[in-house]
């Protein structure tokens, strides 16, 4: 017996459709309007006419049946054509706004000029339409030069003006992380070879998957036995392969604790 939706051939003569999302989606619709067909045969009105109520309308003075609202359909459509042109006016403020942010005060210094300049170009970008027209702007003062920047806003509220800065910062903290603690020289995937790349964590022991990059679940990451917080060292004798959900799962425990999986 034939699918009524798409065709496909039904090995159980019961079934009404074959269950795919499509058919089923089909089957469902037309179930609910077969049974709104039928009350409003048997009640002389619509199901969802039942719960409706006669309102005055607040901007006309009509009367109107409605479940739920203040005003009549056509004043409705008005008042959200309104709203519609003030938020527009507002947001066409706010990119203005946004654009005068970009005029330097003053000369700018070689780093502050490059920072401007692709900001101008991000901003014609949004223009021509190959970014969001929407896009919010900011500007800020480099936490590592003290340098002021424009950029646009894609995530979290950006901290430095440019990626030089950014790695010079991370580089630092990294520096002052392992001043008091012993640093032996060696690469990841030596670790993950010597432990057979799979997960040294106990409670664990499966097998880490080689192609997966963090933070999918399965990908290899490096694991201090005695956590850095605590003091730890980054020698091979103190870093084990494991996962990276089982990694994040265990946290800064240290020693050689059970870890407790889910599923």
């Amino acid at each position: 017996m034939p699918c009524p939706y798409c065709g496909t051939p039904m090995s159980n003569p019961r079934r009404v459709q074959c269950g795919a999302p499509e058919c089923f989606r089909a089957w469902r619709n037309q179930r609910q309007r077969e049974y709104l067909a039928s009350r409003k045969a048997q009640d002389g009105q619509r199901y969802e006419d039942r719960y409706k109520v006669e309102r005055i309308c607040s901007d006309c003075g009509g009367t109107f049946l409605t479940r739920h609202g203040q005003r009549c359909y056509p004043c409705a459509r008005r008042w959200l054509a309104k709203r519609g042109a003030e938020a527009r006016g507002r947001l066409e403020s706010e990119r203005a706004a946004a654009r005068k942010q970009l005029v330097p005060a003053g000369p700018l210094r070689r780093a502050e000029t490059r920072r401007y300049r692709e900001a101008l170009e991000r901003l014609s970008r949004a223009a021509s339409g190959t970014r969001p027209k929407n896009a919010i702007w900011v500007n800020g003062a480099c936490v590592r030069c003290d340098a002021p920047f424009v950029c646009m806003l894609t995530g979290d509220f950006p901290r430095y003006c440019s990626r030089r800065c950014q790695r010079a910062d991370y580089k630092a903290r990294e520096r002052l992380y392992f001043e008091h603690c012993e640093v032996e020289s060696f690469t990841p995937e030596e670790i993950f070879e010597r432990d057979g790349w799979r997960c040294q964590i106990p409670g664990c022991g499966r097998r880490v998957k080689r192609t997966a990059v963090a933070p999918h679940p399965l990908a290899p990451t490096l694991d201090h036995i005695i956590p850095r917080s605590e003091g730890g060292d980054h020698t091979r004798a103190n870093v084990r392969c494991a996962h990276f959900i089982c990694n994040s799962r265990r946290g800064n425990r240290g020693g050689n604790d059970q870890l407790l999986l889910v599923g």
